[in-house]
């Protein structure tokens, strides 16, 4: 399954087509931090950096259904183009001093330079290729003692490495909003360990920086170990509400504040996402700065 692209007809956007109204969830709680954030450090001297790690083309549009009144329930007709986190970045006032758009899809990065052309930012830079890849060195290119940030983690699946969030962590310079594919990674996670198998094991262990989950989310039955039960009879036994709570967990042995995230779902109430905020840097007064913003940004929804 991929993100398709839709052009509007005057050809003025180029928006992918993908989500629901999750979407518009998530880029309004990354929006508000960072209108909290530029204002918050206008005055405290530090260079302001966004980081868009998978930001699209800048605009898009979910696909609607028939229209009954309810929330997640809508009309073709209805559709709109959205604009994106790296749109509504652009928009941000006071701006950031450094914008940085990564982004892997040709199509997606020439719909970011003309939209960088029309909002006229003066310093955004965008890098084509892999995310992951090219976090990790710009993590590790800079001296990160007058520099503050924010990075937006938005991948299509589970794209984001667990050595991607270390470096991120490392430079104490970063807040971060990770969208963590909550369903994604269930759909990794069958009820019987004989159906685990060695992609689907290397695909968390990935996400997650450790194989330690799997005692956490499987068990062998009663008086047997794990290498004696067999192969049929260990099972997940670890609800969604737990492998979230597990991810939260390991996200705090890299990062010095993880809020609760927020749960994002879709039609029938079945769990997506979970939008986590993590802050890298270990200061009593940069954390509380910064758990008071998202946490009234996200007591909002």
């Amino acid at each position: 399954m991929s993100k398709k692209i839709s052009r509007s007809s005057e050809g003025t956007h180029i928006a992918q087509v993908f989500g629901g109204p999750w979407s518009l969830i998530k880029t309004d709680v990354v929006e508000r931090y960072l209108q909290f954030f530029n204002t918050a450090l206008k005055n405290q001297g530090f260079k302001k950096l966004y980081i868009d790690a998978f930001a699209g083309s800048g605009a898009f549009q979910y696909v609607r259904g028939p229209s009954t009144g309810d929330l997640f329930a809508y009309d073709d007709a209805e559709a709109k183009i959205h604009s994106g986190s790296a749109q509504r970045a652009l928009s941000i006032r006071p701006p950031f001093d450094e914008v940085v758009f990564i982004e892997e899809n040709q199509d997606n990065v020439r719909a970011l330079e003309r939209l960088i052309k029309a909002i006229g930012h003066p310093a955004v830079k965008i890098e084509h290729g892999d995310a992951n890849s090219i976090l990790r060195d710009l993590c590790k290119s800079r001296d990160w003692n007058t520099t503050r940030g924010v990075v937006f983690l938005d991948p299509f699946g589970l794209h984001v490495e667990w050595e991607t969030l270390k470096a991120i962590a490392a430079t104490r310079a970063f807040d971060v909003w990770y969208l963590f594919a909550l369903a994604g990674t269930v759909r990794n996670l069958p009820r019987l360990a004989s159906q685990l198998d060695t992609s689907k094991r290397a695909a968390v262990t990935r996400v997650l920086g450790t194989d330690e989950w799997f005692g956490r989310f499987y068990n062998q039955p009663q008086g047997a170990s794990l290498f004696e039960a067999s192969p049929g009879a260990v099972r997940r036994t670890a609800t969604i509400d737990e492998i979230e709570a597990y991810v939260r967990e390991r996200l705090l042995t890299i990062f010095s504040l993880v809020e609760a995230p927020l749960r994002l779902k879709a039609p029938g109430n079945k769990s997506l996402f979970s939008l986590f905020f993590a802050v890298s840097n270990p200061s009593s007064r940069a954390k509380e700065l910064a758990q008071k913003g998202a946490s009234f940004i996200l007591s909002k929804k």
